[in-house]
């Protein structure tokens, strides 16, 4: 009985172990610089696509290549959602415009988040990377 006691406790030791890895909250808190977008490379004459995050406040600010765009986001572990927000409205250039579209598009349509080795990867709905992100 004693051996039994003593498997339960080191099955439920690896069980609980097991469950918590992958399920802490990622730190998102500071600006990211966007480098992909729906498997895109973001051009390099775009230097300000990026995306910042205040987990103070729980809200993000980002610019798009053209403007700028602001909101809030609700983050549980890797659940991420970034709610529609206020937008600048100013025209740039064709290959400007097109990153700003697929930017607004894949932020909205944001539903995790993913570490993978320093870069964040934010992914929609199937776990398709839509947005990889890394530090500025």
């Amino acid at each position: 009985m004693n051996k039994m006691n003593y498997l339960f406790a080191v099955f439920a030791l690896i069980g609980m172990t097991s469950c918590r890895s992958g399920s802490e909250a990622i730190d998102l808190n500071g600006d990211w610089k966007v480098s992909t977008i729906n498997g895109e490379t973001v051009p390099e004459t775009l230097e300000e696509v990026m995306l910042s995050f205040d987990n103070t406040t729980n809200c993000y600010h980002g610019v798009t290549g053209v403007n700028l765009i602001n909101g809030s986001y609700r983050q549980h572990n890797q659940s991420l959602t970034l709610e529609e927000g206020a937008m600048t409205r100013k025209m740039g250039d064709p290959v400007s415009n097109d990153v700003e579209m697929k930017y607004v598009n894949a932020i909205h349509a944001v539903k995790s988040v993913k570490n993978n080795k320093g870069k964040l990867e934010l992914q929609d709905e199937n776990g398709k990377n839509i947005m990889t992100l890394y530090r500025q």
